[in-house]
Protein backbone atom coordinates (compact mmCIF):
# COMPACT_ATOMS: atom_id res chain seq x y z
CA UNK A 1 0.00 0.00 0.00
CA UNK A 2 2.76 2.43 0.87
CA UNK A 3 4.56 1.76 -2.40
CA UNK A 4 1.63 2.92 -4.54
CA UNK A 5 2.79 6.55 -4.42
CA UNK A 6 6.32 5.60 -5.47
CA UNK A 7 7.15 6.63 -9.05
CA UNK A 8 8.79 3.24 -9.44
CA UNK A 9 5.53 1.37 -8.71
CA UNK A 10 2.99 0.13 -11.25
CA UNK A 11 -0.31 -1.64 -10.76
CA UNK A 12 -2.07 -4.50 -12.50
CA UNK A 13 -5.84 -4.37 -12.14
CA UNK A 14 -8.83 -6.62 -12.49
CA UNK A 15 -12.41 -5.65 -11.77
CA UNK A 16 -15.63 -7.44 -11.01
CA UNK A 17 -19.08 -7.08 -9.53
CA UNK A 18 -19.87 -7.73 -5.88
CA UNK A 19 -21.26 -11.23 -6.38
CA UNK A 20 -22.41 -13.04 -3.25
CA UNK A 21 -19.70 -15.43 -2.06
CA UNK A 22 -17.52 -14.20 -4.96
CA UNK A 23 -19.92 -15.60 -7.56
CA UNK A 24 -18.62 -18.02 -10.22
CA UNK A 25 -15.20 -19.64 -10.03
CA UNK A 26 -13.72 -17.42 -12.75
CA UNK A 27 -13.72 -14.53 -10.25
CA UNK A 28 -11.03 -16.40 -8.31
CA UNK A 29 -9.15 -17.04 -11.55
CA UNK A 30 -9.17 -13.30 -12.37
CA UNK A 31 -7.78 -12.35 -8.97
CA UNK A 32 -5.06 -15.01 -9.02
CA UNK A 33 -4.04 -14.15 -12.60
CA UNK A 34 -3.61 -10.52 -11.54
CA UNK A 35 -1.46 -11.52 -8.58
CA UNK A 36 0.68 -13.88 -10.63
CA UNK A 37 1.12 -11.31 -13.39
CA UNK A 38 2.57 -8.84 -10.88
CA UNK A 39 5.00 -11.54 -9.74
CA UNK A 40 5.96 -12.26 -13.35
CA UNK A 41 6.66 -8.59 -14.01
CA UNK A 42 8.69 -8.33 -10.80
CA UNK A 43 10.85 -11.25 -11.95
CA UNK A 44 11.45 -9.54 -15.29
CA UNK A 45 11.96 -6.04 -13.88
CA UNK A 46 13.32 -6.50 -10.32
CA UNK A 47 14.12 -2.80 -9.88
CA UNK A 48 10.43 -1.89 -10.13
CA UNK A 49 7.38 -2.61 -7.95
CA UNK A 50 4.13 -4.17 -9.19
CA UNK A 51 0.99 -4.17 -7.07
CA UNK A 52 -2.16 -6.23 -7.83
CA UNK A 53 -5.44 -4.31 -7.56
CA UNK A 54 -9.00 -5.63 -7.35
CA UNK A 55 -11.46 -2.93 -8.41
CA UNK A 56 -14.83 -3.48 -6.75
CA UNK A 57 -17.75 -2.53 -8.98
CA UNK A 58 -19.60 -1.15 -5.97
CA UNK A 59 -21.49 1.46 -8.03
CA UNK A 60 -23.07 -1.09 -10.35
CA UNK A 61 -26.85 -1.38 -9.93
CA UNK A 62 -27.57 -4.64 -11.80
CA UNK A 63 -28.68 -6.55 -8.71
CA UNK A 64 -29.96 -9.59 -10.63
CA UNK A 65 -26.43 -10.41 -11.76
CA UNK A 66 -25.03 -10.65 -8.23
CA UNK A 67 -27.92 -11.87 -6.04
CA UNK A 68 -27.12 -15.60 -6.21
CA UNK A 69 -24.38 -18.19 -6.28
CA UNK A 70 -24.08 -21.93 -6.86
CA UNK A 71 -22.80 -24.34 -4.22
CA UNK A 72 -22.46 -28.03 -5.14
CA UNK A 73 -24.78 -27.45 -8.09
CA UNK A 74 -27.52 -25.83 -5.99
CA UNK A 75 -28.51 -22.23 -6.68
CA UNK A 76 -28.74 -20.10 -3.54
CA UNK A 77 -30.70 -16.85 -4.01
CA UNK A 78 -30.89 -13.64 -2.05
CA UNK A 79 -34.57 -12.73 -2.62
CA UNK A 80 -34.29 -8.97 -2.25
CA UNK A 81 -35.26 -6.34 -4.80
CA UNK A 82 -32.91 -3.38 -4.91
CA UNK A 83 -34.04 -1.16 -7.77
CA UNK A 84 -31.38 1.14 -9.28
CA UNK A 85 -29.40 1.23 -6.05
CA UNK A 86 -25.62 0.90 -6.15
CA UNK A 87 -25.17 -2.68 -4.98
CA UNK A 88 -22.30 -1.74 -2.67
CA UNK A 89 -24.73 0.24 -0.50
CA UNK A 90 -27.19 -2.66 -0.15
CA UNK A 91 -28.00 -3.57 3.45
CA UNK A 92 -27.49 -7.28 4.07
CA UNK A 93 -29.57 -8.20 7.11
CA UNK A 94 -31.66 -10.72 5.15
CA UNK A 95 -28.53 -12.09 3.46
CA UNK A 96 -26.93 -12.76 6.85
CA UNK A 97 -29.67 -15.28 7.68
CA UNK A 98 -29.13 -17.09 4.37
CA UNK A 99 -25.37 -17.29 4.81
CA UNK A 100 -25.54 -18.40 8.45
CA UNK A 101 -27.84 -21.32 7.54
CA UNK A 102 -25.43 -22.83 4.98
CA UNK A 103 -23.66 -25.58 6.91
CA UNK A 104 -20.87 -26.04 4.36
CA UNK A 105 -19.53 -22.48 4.65
CA UNK A 106 -16.62 -22.10 7.14
CA UNK A 107 -17.15 -19.76 10.09
CA UNK A 108 -14.37 -17.36 9.08
CA UNK A 109 -16.15 -16.83 5.75
CA UNK A 110 -19.57 -16.40 7.35
CA UNK A 111 -18.14 -13.72 9.65
CA UNK A 112 -17.36 -11.54 6.62
CA UNK A 113 -21.11 -11.17 6.15
CA UNK A 114 -22.37 -11.54 9.70
CA UNK A 115 -20.12 -8.75 10.98
CA UNK A 116 -20.80 -6.31 8.12
CA UNK A 117 -23.54 -3.77 7.46
CA UNK A 118 -23.40 -3.46 3.66
CA UNK A 119 -22.60 -5.70 0.72
CA UNK A 120 -19.63 -3.47 -0.01
CA UNK A 121 -18.12 -4.09 3.42
CA UNK A 122 -18.87 -7.83 3.38
CA UNK A 123 -17.43 -8.36 -0.08
CA UNK A 124 -14.26 -6.46 0.73
CA UNK A 125 -13.74 -8.55 3.87
CA UNK A 126 -14.39 -11.76 1.96
CA UNK A 127 -11.88 -11.01 -0.81
CA UNK A 128 -9.33 -9.99 1.80
CA UNK A 129 -9.95 -13.18 3.76
CA UNK A 130 -9.32 -15.33 0.68
CA UNK A 131 -6.42 -13.47 -0.93
CA UNK A 132 -4.77 -11.30 1.73
CA UNK A 133 -1.56 -13.31 1.87
CA UNK A 134 -0.92 -12.68 -1.84
CA UNK A 135 -0.79 -8.90 -1.39
CA UNK A 136 -3.92 -7.96 -3.33
CA UNK A 137 -5.20 -4.42 -2.68
CA UNK A 138 -8.94 -3.79 -2.88
CA UNK A 139 -10.13 -0.51 -4.34
CA UNK A 140 -13.58 1.01 -3.96
CA UNK A 141 -13.50 3.89 -6.43
CA UNK A 142 -16.80 5.32 -5.18
CA UNK A 143 -14.95 7.81 -3.01
CA UNK A 144 -15.16 11.62 -3.20
CA UNK A 145 -11.37 12.05 -3.18
CA UNK A 146 -10.99 9.76 -6.19
CA UNK A 147 -13.99 11.17 -8.04
CA UNK A 148 -12.35 14.62 -8.03
CA UNK A 149 -9.72 13.25 -10.40
CA UNK A 150 -12.49 12.19 -12.80
CA UNK A 151 -14.29 15.54 -12.77
CA UNK A 152 -12.48 17.14 -15.72
CA UNK A 153 -13.26 14.20 -18.00
CA UNK A 154 -16.89 14.14 -16.79
CA UNK A 155 -17.31 17.80 -17.74
CA UNK A 156 -15.80 17.16 -21.19
CA UNK A 157 -18.16 14.22 -21.61
CA UNK A 158 -21.18 16.33 -20.76
CA UNK A 159 -20.20 19.27 -22.95
CA UNK A 160 -18.76 17.39 -25.91
CA UNK A 161 -20.04 13.77 -25.77
CA UNK A 162 -16.40 12.66 -25.99
CA UNK A 163 -16.91 8.95 -25.44
CA UNK A 164 -19.50 8.44 -28.16
CA UNK A 165 -17.39 10.23 -30.77
CA UNK A 166 -14.15 8.41 -29.95
CA UNK A 167 -15.62 4.95 -29.40
CA UNK A 168 -17.45 5.13 -32.73
CA UNK A 169 -14.06 5.78 -34.37
CA UNK A 170 -12.63 2.65 -32.76
CA UNK A 171 -15.78 0.70 -33.67
CA UNK A 172 -15.30 1.61 -37.34
CA UNK A 173 -11.73 0.30 -37.20
CA UNK A 174 -12.77 -2.93 -35.48
CA UNK A 175 -15.67 -3.45 -37.89
CA UNK A 176 -13.37 -3.02 -40.87
CA UNK A 177 -11.22 -5.82 -39.42
CA UNK A 178 -14.21 -8.14 -39.10
CA UNK A 179 -14.93 -7.71 -35.39
CA UNK A 180 -18.28 -6.88 -33.81
CA UNK A 181 -18.62 -4.05 -31.30
CA UNK A 182 -19.29 -5.42 -27.80
CA UNK A 183 -20.86 -2.23 -26.39
CA UNK A 184 -22.59 0.64 -28.17
CA UNK A 185 -21.89 4.12 -26.74
CA UNK A 186 -24.69 6.49 -25.73
CA UNK A 187 -24.65 10.24 -26.18
CA UNK A 188 -23.68 10.45 -22.50
CA UNK A 189 -21.81 7.59 -20.83
CA UNK A 190 -22.22 8.57 -17.20
CA UNK A 191 -24.56 7.96 -14.29
CA UNK A 192 -25.24 10.02 -11.18
CA UNK A 193 -25.85 8.66 -7.70
CA UNK A 194 -28.34 10.71 -5.71
CA UNK A 195 -30.70 9.85 -2.87
CA UNK A 196 -29.50 6.26 -2.87
CA UNK A 197 -30.35 5.72 -6.56
CA UNK A 198 -28.18 5.48 -9.67
CA UNK A 199 -29.60 7.32 -12.68
CA UNK A 200 -28.36 7.08 -16.23
CA UNK A 201 -27.76 10.46 -17.88
CA UNK A 202 -29.07 11.36 -21.29
CA UNK A 203 -28.68 14.50 -23.37
CA UNK A 204 -32.04 15.59 -24.76
CA UNK A 205 -32.81 19.01 -26.27
CA UNK A 206 -29.64 20.45 -24.75
CA UNK A 207 -30.68 19.36 -21.28
CA UNK A 208 -29.18 16.70 -19.01
CA UNK A 209 -31.94 14.29 -18.03
CA UNK A 210 -32.00 11.63 -15.30
CA UNK A 211 -33.48 8.64 -17.14
CA UNK A 212 -36.66 7.21 -15.53
CA UNK A 213 -37.19 10.34 -13.45
CA UNK A 214 -38.55 13.86 -13.86
CA UNK A 215 -35.21 15.50 -13.05
CA UNK A 216 -33.35 17.51 -15.70
CA UNK A 217 -30.83 20.38 -15.82
CA UNK A 218 -29.42 22.83 -18.27
CA UNK A 219 -25.90 21.77 -19.26
CA UNK A 220 -24.08 24.58 -17.44
CA UNK A 221 -26.31 24.15 -14.42
CA UNK A 222 -25.42 20.46 -14.26
CA UNK A 223 -21.71 21.14 -14.74
CA UNK A 224 -21.87 23.51 -11.77
CA UNK A 225 -23.66 20.83 -9.74
CA UNK A 226 -21.05 18.10 -10.30
CA UNK A 227 -18.19 20.57 -9.86
CA UNK A 228 -19.43 21.15 -6.34
CA UNK A 229 -20.30 17.47 -5.80
CA UNK A 230 -17.97 15.30 -7.93
CA UNK A 231 -18.78 12.27 -5.77
CA UNK A 232 -22.21 11.93 -7.42
CA UNK A 233 -20.65 11.15 -10.82
CA UNK A 234 -20.58 7.44 -11.66
CA UNK A 235 -18.94 6.04 -14.82
CA UNK A 236 -20.62 3.46 -17.04
CA UNK A 237 -19.05 0.39 -18.64
CA UNK A 238 -17.17 2.49 -21.24
CA UNK A 239 -15.93 5.27 -18.99
CA UNK A 240 -14.99 3.17 -15.94
CA UNK A 241 -11.77 1.95 -17.64
CA UNK A 242 -10.72 5.55 -18.27
CA UNK A 243 -11.45 6.44 -14.64
CA UNK A 244 -9.28 3.49 -13.59
CA UNK A 245 -6.36 4.60 -15.73
CA UNK A 246 -6.63 8.20 -14.53
CA UNK A 247 -6.32 7.35 -10.85
CA UNK A 248 -3.90 4.38 -10.97
CA UNK A 249 -0.36 3.86 -12.34
CA UNK A 250 -1.81 0.90 -14.18
CA UNK A 251 0.09 -0.98 -16.90
CA UNK A 252 -2.15 -4.03 -17.45
CA UNK A 253 -5.77 -5.07 -17.09
CA UNK A 254 -6.77 -8.71 -16.55
CA UNK A 255 -10.20 -9.71 -17.82
CA UNK A 256 -12.39 -12.24 -19.53
CA UNK A 257 -13.22 -12.35 -23.27
CA UNK A 258 -16.21 -10.00 -23.06
CA UNK A 259 -14.33 -7.43 -21.01
CA UNK A 260 -11.28 -7.35 -23.25
CA UNK A 261 -13.53 -7.04 -26.29
CA UNK A 262 -15.04 -3.76 -25.09
CA UNK A 263 -11.67 -2.48 -23.85
CA UNK A 264 -10.53 -2.69 -27.49
CA UNK A 265 -13.25 -0.17 -28.34
CA UNK A 266 -11.62 2.41 -26.06
CA UNK A 267 -8.21 3.01 -27.67
CA UNK A 268 -9.27 6.18 -29.47
CA UNK A 269 -10.94 7.51 -26.30
CA UNK A 270 -7.75 7.00 -24.30
CA UNK A 271 -5.62 8.63 -26.99
CA UNK A 272 -7.87 11.70 -27.15
CA UNK A 273 -7.54 12.14 -23.39
CA UNK A 274 -3.77 11.50 -23.40
CA UNK A 275 -4.22 8.58 -20.97
CA UNK A 276 -2.04 5.47 -21.17
CA UNK A 277 -3.82 2.43 -22.57
CA UNK A 278 -2.90 -0.72 -20.60
CA UNK A 279 -1.84 -4.13 -21.79
CA UNK A 280 -4.91 -6.38 -22.03
CA UNK A 281 -4.25 -9.78 -20.48
CA UNK A 282 -6.72 -12.70 -20.67
CA UNK A 283 -7.46 -14.29 -17.31
CA UNK A 284 -6.65 -17.91 -16.51
CA UNK A 285 -9.14 -20.38 -18.01
CA UNK A 286 -9.53 -23.78 -16.43
CA UNK A 287 -11.62 -26.89 -15.95
CA UNK A 288 -11.03 -28.44 -12.52
CA UNK A 289 -11.37 -32.20 -12.02
CA UNK A 290 -11.93 -33.22 -8.38
CA UNK A 291 -10.78 -36.71 -7.43
CA UNK A 292 -14.29 -38.20 -7.64
CA UNK A 293 -14.58 -37.04 -11.25
CA UNK A 294 -11.15 -38.44 -12.04
CA UNK A 295 -12.42 -41.79 -10.76
CA UNK A 296 -15.51 -41.50 -12.94
CA UNK A 297 -13.36 -40.72 -15.97
CA UNK A 298 -11.37 -43.87 -15.36
CA UNK A 299 -14.49 -46.02 -14.95
CA UNK A 300 -16.00 -44.50 -18.11
CA UNK A 301 -12.79 -45.30 -20.04
CA UNK A 302 -12.36 -41.63 -20.93
CA UNK A 303 -9.16 -39.65 -21.25
CA UNK A 304 -8.60 -36.02 -20.27
CA UNK A 305 -8.63 -35.01 -23.95
CA UNK A 306 -12.07 -36.61 -24.34
CA UNK A 307 -13.45 -33.70 -22.27
CA UNK A 308 -12.89 -31.48 -25.30
CA UNK A 309 -15.65 -33.46 -27.06
CA UNK A 310 -19.38 -33.27 -26.32
CA UNK A 311 -21.22 -35.72 -24.08
CA UNK A 312 -23.44 -36.80 -27.01
CA UNK A 313 -20.39 -37.55 -29.15
CA UNK A 314 -18.77 -39.66 -26.40
CA UNK A 315 -21.98 -41.57 -25.70
CA UNK A 316 -22.41 -42.31 -29.40
CA UNK A 317 -18.80 -43.43 -29.59
CA UNK A 318 -19.31 -45.78 -26.66
CA UNK A 319 -22.45 -47.29 -28.19
CA UNK A 320 -20.47 -48.04 -31.33
CA UNK A 321 -18.38 -50.45 -29.25
CA UNK A 322 -21.51 -52.61 -28.87
CA UNK A 323 -20.73 -54.33 -32.17
CA UNK A 324 -23.49 -56.91 -31.92
CA UNK A 325 -26.21 -54.28 -31.59
CA UNK A 326 -24.70 -51.93 -34.17
CA UNK A 327 -24.43 -54.75 -36.71
CA UNK A 328 -28.10 -55.65 -36.19
CA UNK A 329 -29.22 -52.04 -36.69
CA UNK A 330 -27.09 -51.63 -39.81
CA UNK A 331 -28.55 -54.80 -41.32
CA UNK A 332 -32.09 -53.71 -40.58
CA UNK A 333 -31.51 -50.22 -41.96
CA UNK A 334 -29.98 -51.63 -45.12
CA UNK A 335 -32.38 -54.49 -45.89
CA UNK A 336 -35.81 -52.88 -45.64
CA UNK A 337 -35.22 -49.99 -48.09
CA UNK A 338 -33.97 -52.53 -50.63
CA UNK A 339 -37.02 -54.76 -50.08
CA UNK A 340 -39.30 -51.70 -50.32
CA UNK A 341 -37.85 -50.57 -53.63
CA UNK A 342 -37.76 -54.08 -55.14
CA UNK A 343 -41.43 -54.62 -54.23
CA UNK A 344 -42.50 -51.34 -55.85
CA UNK A 345 -40.54 -52.21 -59.00
CA UNK A 346 -42.25 -55.63 -59.26
CA UNK A 347 -45.74 -54.15 -58.74
CA UNK A 348 -45.11 -51.49 -61.38
CA UNK A 349 -44.58 -54.31 -63.91
CA UNK A 350 -48.31 -55.10 -63.59
CA UNK A 351 -49.11 -51.75 -65.18
CA UNK A 352 -51.87 -51.09 -62.63
CA UNK A 353 -51.84 -47.57 -61.16
CA UNK A 354 -54.23 -48.34 -58.28
CA UNK A 355 -52.20 -51.42 -57.32
CA UNK A 356 -49.01 -49.35 -57.31
CA UNK A 357 -50.66 -46.71 -55.08
CA UNK A 358 -51.89 -49.42 -52.73
CA UNK A 359 -48.41 -50.99 -52.55
CA UNK A 360 -46.72 -47.65 -51.93
CA UNK A 361 -49.12 -46.74 -49.11
CA UNK A 362 -48.81 -50.16 -47.49
CA UNK A 363 -45.02 -50.13 -47.67
CA UNK A 364 -44.94 -46.58 -46.28
CA UNK A 365 -46.84 -47.77 -43.21
CA UNK A 366 -44.52 -50.75 -42.98
CA UNK A 367 -41.51 -48.42 -43.15
CA UNK A 368 -42.77 -46.56 -40.09
CA UNK A 369 -43.22 -49.83 -38.20
CA UNK A 370 -39.75 -50.87 -39.32
CA UNK A 371 -38.41 -47.57 -37.98
CA UNK A 372 -40.12 -48.27 -34.65
CA UNK A 373 -38.40 -51.66 -34.52
CA UNK A 374 -35.01 -49.99 -35.03
CA UNK A 375 -35.80 -47.40 -32.34
CA UNK A 376 -36.76 -50.18 -29.92
CA UNK A 377 -33.50 -52.00 -30.60
CA UNK A 378 -31.52 -48.77 -30.05
CA UNK A 379 -33.25 -48.33 -26.70
CA UNK A 380 -32.33 -51.89 -25.76
CA UNK A 381 -28.69 -51.18 -26.68
CA UNK A 382 -28.72 -47.97 -24.61
CA UNK A 383 -30.31 -49.84 -21.69
CA UNK A 384 -27.59 -52.47 -21.56
CA UNK A 385 -24.97 -49.71 -21.75
CA UNK A 386 -26.77 -47.41 -19.33
CA UNK A 387 -24.10 -47.55 -16.60
CA UNK A 388 -21.40 -46.16 -18.87
CA UNK A 389 -23.75 -43.65 -20.52
CA UNK A 390 -24.83 -42.38 -17.12
CA UNK A 391 -21.19 -42.00 -16.07
CA UNK A 392 -20.43 -39.93 -19.14
CA UNK A 393 -23.47 -37.73 -18.59
CA UNK A 394 -22.69 -37.30 -14.88
CA UNK A 395 -19.14 -36.15 -15.69
CA UNK A 396 -20.42 -33.52 -18.10
CA UNK A 397 -23.23 -32.42 -15.76
CA UNK A 398 -20.55 -31.66 -13.16
CA UNK A 399 -18.07 -29.99 -15.50
CA UNK A 400 -20.63 -28.17 -17.65
CA UNK A 401 -23.68 -27.53 -15.41
CA UNK A 402 -26.68 -26.52 -17.51
CA UNK A 403 -24.37 -26.59 -20.52
CA UNK A 404 -22.14 -23.82 -19.13
CA UNK A 405 -18.46 -24.24 -18.28
CA UNK A 406 -17.85 -25.07 -14.62
CA UNK A 407 -15.91 -21.81 -14.08
CA UNK A 408 -18.95 -19.72 -15.07
CA UNK A 409 -21.33 -21.39 -12.61
CA UNK A 410 -19.87 -23.04 -9.51
CA UNK A 411 -18.57 -21.03 -6.56
CA UNK A 412 -14.99 -21.41 -5.38
CA UNK A 413 -16.46 -22.70 -2.10
CA UNK A 414 -17.74 -25.82 -3.87
CA UNK A 415 -14.07 -26.83 -3.99
CA UNK A 416 -12.66 -25.06 -0.92
CA UNK A 417 -15.00 -26.91 1.43
CA UNK A 418 -13.36 -30.26 0.69
CA UNK A 419 -9.95 -28.97 -0.37
CA UNK A 420 -8.80 -26.03 1.80
CA UNK A 421 -5.65 -25.52 -0.30
CA UNK A 422 -7.61 -25.20 -3.56
CA UNK A 423 -6.78 -21.49 -4.07
CA UNK A 424 -3.11 -22.09 -3.30
CA UNK A 425 -3.05 -24.95 -5.81
CA UNK A 426 -4.49 -22.81 -8.59
CA UNK A 427 -2.16 -19.94 -7.66
CA UNK A 428 0.90 -22.19 -8.08
CA UNK A 429 -0.41 -23.52 -11.39
CA UNK A 430 -1.06 -20.21 -13.17
CA UNK A 431 1.39 -19.05 -15.81
CA UNK A 432 -0.08 -15.57 -16.45
CA UNK A 433 1.35 -15.10 -19.95
CA UNK A 434 0.47 -18.60 -21.15
CA UNK A 435 -3.02 -18.20 -22.60
CA UNK A 436 -3.86 -21.85 -23.17
CA UNK A 437 -6.95 -23.48 -21.68
CA UNK A 438 -6.12 -25.66 -18.66
CA UNK A 439 -7.62 -28.96 -17.55
CA UNK A 440 -6.61 -29.33 -13.92
CA UNK A 441 -6.32 -32.72 -12.26
CA UNK A 442 -6.63 -33.03 -8.50
CA UNK A 443 -3.55 -35.12 -7.81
Amino acid sequence: LNSITDNNTYTVTTGHQLNIMCGPLFFTYKILTTIRLCEEYKNRYPNKNFVPIYWMASEDHDFEEINHFFLFGKKIDWPENFQNEPVGNAKIETLKHIISDIKDIPDNIKKCYLESHSLNEAHRKLVNELFEKYGILILDANDPKLKKHFLEFSINEIKGQTTQKEVLKSNDTLTSLGYKAQVNPRNLNLFVIENGKRYRLELENNRIEYVDSEVSFQIEEFVSKISQNPEIISPNVLTRPLYQQIILPNIAYVGGPGELAYWLQLKSLFDSNNVAFPLLIPRFFGLYLPKYLMDKLSKANLSISDLLQSADYLKKRHLETDTKGIELIQNLENTFPKYQQETINLVKQQDNISLVSFAEATLSRAAKEHENIVKRIKKEIEARNSVQLDRIQSIFDNLFPSGEPQERVESVFTFLVNQPDFIEGIYRLIEPLDFRFNIIEND
